[in-house]
């Protein structure tokens, strides 16, 4: 859609993600030009607008109320270089100096105004479960509140049984009632079971359809705790870098689930371009599922490392849970590459981190890390079908 002409002295463009692009053609525009009441019908048909003024353009000051009304209907944002082409505050919207970044800034908010809407009341987040993982924030909870509250869910107390009991904590006698079970996996460990139920019940209901990201994510747990377990036999940060693992892909689960075809998309082009996922991810939607994946973890109350790691995957950034983030790292990296077939972090620099063999370079490391990991992978089983 594009028009200049004396009858439409603008030029509108489809960004995508129903937002428009608006740019003035003539060089002043008042409270009765033509593009004031072109940008009221747009407002209602368009859930984003960037109204762009060339540098040889301005505004007249009776044109701010306007603009004002218009931005309550639809997400607006300027786009100008002089100050003087705009003679009035902007305190109803942003401006930009470029195009690209007003687009960004509207798609990322509408993007993740619509997952976190479509999230906000799914069934998982309506179970004891939640309750439960917000009750462990109290700073005097105690095992009898925790019993008191799962007491009456037999499914909740069978998966904690079954956790208790699991390879994973190696236990030569069994644990046969609740009371035992909270108490062996203590405040954090019930934490962790919590979490993966209610990803669990989401990967059920809403996630079924993404099998191979989901698969993506057990495999992914199951090589970062293979990875730590090289420098690492602390049971609760294993457990906390499984779960990390489990979950670093929320946000492109999310992503994929609310915009099924752009995702589609998305995955298409980073294919065929030889490009990380993230960039193209932020060109489609203006975010990217590290972001989204934050913020829903926000949203969620998760614990703090999930938040860390599914913003952080993607990168080699330092924060107070490298222990358990930077396992999740690397093997997101090597999946990436080797399975995904898309272009990877390159996590040498981590490497060494975890390698077994004394002074060697970054390099020598991480061909010790890919070694390592593609023989690991021969011992995983997938729990998705």
């Amino acid at each position: 859609m594009t028009t200049s002409s004396a009858a439409f002295p603008f030029i509108v463009k489809d960004c995508g993600l129903n937002v428009v692009e608006f740019i003035n053609v003539d060089p002043v525009i008042d409270g009765s030009h033509k593009a004031i009441g072109a940008l009221n019908i747009l407002s209602r048909k368009f859930k984003g607008i960037v109204f762009t003024l060339p540098q040889e353009c301005s505004l007249t000051a009776d044109v701010e109320p306007q603009l004002k009304q218009i931005s309550e209907k639809t997400s607006l944002r300027l786009v100008f270089q002089n100050t003087s082409q705009v003679p009035f505050a902007i305190d109803f919207t942003e401006a930009f100096c470029h195009t690209e970044d007003a687009v960004a800034s509207i798609k990322s908010s509408l993007v993740i105004a619509r997952v976190i809407k479509d999230f906000a009341d799914v069934t998982p987040f309506r179970t004891s479960a939640l309750n439960i993982l917000d009750l462990l924030k109290q700073p005097d909870i105690s095992f009898d509140k925790i019993q008191k509250g799962i007491i009456d869910e037999p499914l909740l107390v069978a998966r904690i049984l079954q956790v208790a009991n699991s390879a994973f904590y190696m236990r030569r006698n069994p644990v046969d009632n609740i009371e035992n079970a909270l108490a062996y996996l203590g405040l954090e460990g019930i934490r962790q079971v919590l979490v993966q139920l209610i990803f669990q019940s989401l990967a059920t209901k809403y996630f079924a359809h993404q099998k191979d990201k989901l698969v993506h994510g057990e495999c992914c747990a199951h090589l970062a705790v293979k990875l730590a377990e090289r420098k690492t036999k602390d049971l609760m940060t294993l457990g906390k870098i499984r779960v990390a693992g489990l979950l670093h892909d929320v946000g492109a689960l999310a992503l994929q689930f609310c915009y099924q075809d752009e995702y589609t998309r998305t995955m298409n082009e980073a294919l065929t371009q030889k490009t990380s996922i993230i960039e193209v991810e932020r060109s489609i939607f203006g975010t990217d599922h590290c972001q989204v994946g934050a913020r829903l973890s926000s949203e969620w109350k998760l614990p703090d490392y999930v938040k860390t790691c599914a913003s952080d995957h993607h990168s080699i950034a330092s924060s107070q849970f490298d222990k358990i983030v930077r396992p999740v790292i690397c093997a997101n990296a090597f999946l990436n590459t080797a399975i995904d077939k898309l272009p990877g972090l390159d996590f040498s620099p981590l490497a060494r981190e975890f390698s077994i063999t004394p002074n060697i370079s970054d390099n020598e490391a991480r061909m010790e890390l890919l070694a390592f990991f593609t023989e690991t992978m021969k011992s995983f089983t997938p729990e998705q079908g």
